[in-house]
């Protein structure tokens, strides 16, 4: 599907579709192993199985797993497995600090890109092009092409994430905590914003994941 332009003042047209760039598919070619049942930790299967199956290779009721050392420090994802955030809860105080250094090395060796199956449904399009307009106001600084490329807007290392994948990746209510509270290197964009605001921003990312999709 196109994503359109907020319209301009004094017309009742929506403009023409965003420019935008084909998202880039890792190569069929590339392939990844999945980790051996025998080397994954207890604390994984016990605490994180069950939301991220397969020693957390594919998406489950979480997401896939693999690269998430790539992506984030290892102080963040220490600090997301002790207090969690958005859909996922905290297990500061059911982990030991042998137990966390455990499921840290495990997730290094989680390698590749990950594995997608969120495909949200095609939003308003008047939501659309009000969160448009927000993330041109917001967000484009740091996430470049509308959130179809890799942003390195404020210096960032690693760079701001493919939103298009970040999507697939997470649920809305993360996203939007996200956009509230910022996390990592992202700071609190939306701390000012309305409910509303929040899940127009958040249209305007699911019309470019249905995008994408139907260009696959």
């Amino acid at each position: 599907m196109s994503v359109p332009k907020p319209p301009t003042s004094g017309s009742n047209q929506i403009a023409s579709p965003v420019p935008h760039l084909s998202p880039t598919v890792p190569s069929p070619a590339l392939s990844f192993p999945t980790p051996s049942l025998r080397n994954i930790p207890g604390s994984f299967a016990a605490f994180c199985e069950g939301c991220h199956p397969q020693g957390g290779t594919v998406p489950g009721i979480g997401p896939s797993l693999r690269g998430v050392a790539e992506r984030h420090s290892t102080d963040f994802i220490r600090q997301q497995i002790r207090r969690g955030r958005g859909d996922m809860p905290g297990f500061q105080d059911r982990l030991s600090e042998e137990e966390m250094e455990q499921l840290l090395a495990y997730l290094r060796t989680l390698e590749g890109p990950p594995t997608f199956n969120r495909i949200p449904p095609p939003p308003d399009p008047a939501a659309i092009a009000r969160g448009y307009a927000l993330f041109r106001e917001r967000c484009e600084s740091c996430h470049l092409d509308g959130g179809r490329r890799p942003g390195v807007g404020l210096g960032f290392e690693p760079p701001a994430p493919i939103l298009v994948d970040e999507l697939r990746r997470h649920t809305p209510t993360w996203i939007a905590q996200q956009i509230r509270e910022g996390g990592g290197q992202m700071p609190a964009i939306g701390a000012d914003l309305t409910d509303v605001q929040v899940a127009d921003l958040i249209a305007y990312l699911s019309a470019l994941a249905s995008e994408s999709e139907e260009r696959r």
